[in-house]
């Protein structure tokens, strides 16, 4: 016996045959598929409609008034929930935000530089 494999002759029919499942095969994944993408853009739509919406950013200069003259005043600013090390990817809003430390530091630094 050769070393090398025997080949197989395929009529014309067969290979017709062959294609036409392989084509059908094909057909039914790209129809599932389709089906599937459907289903992610109505759960993306729902989500969209439902998610709070983004507020106004804050004006560029934040400046404070004195209601009474001659008496002494004091500007409190209170900051809370900064959630400084926490770690939130585009992927987990849909491409709405992200937000780590450095997100963090330059909202810290944006804040520091519009307060007068």
């Amino acid at each position: 016996m050769s070393r090398y494999a025997r080949r197989t002759v395929v009529s014309p029919e067969d290979q017709i045959d062959y294609w036409k499942r392989r084509a059908l095969t094909l057909e039914g994944r790209v129809s599932l598929l389709q089906r599937r993408r459907v289903s992610i853009d109505l759960l993306i739509e729902q989500v969209k409609s439902i998610a709070p919406v983004t507020y106004r950013p804050p004006s560029n200069v934040i400046t404070y008034k004195p209601s009474g003259l001659g008496k002494p005043h004091r500007a409190v600013l209170l900051l809370s929930d900064m959630h400084v090390g926490q770690v939130v990817s585009e992927d987990q809003t849909l491409s709405w935000g992200r937000y780590n430390f450095d997100v963090c530091l330059r909202r810290l630094s944006h804040l520091e530089r519009t307060i007068q």
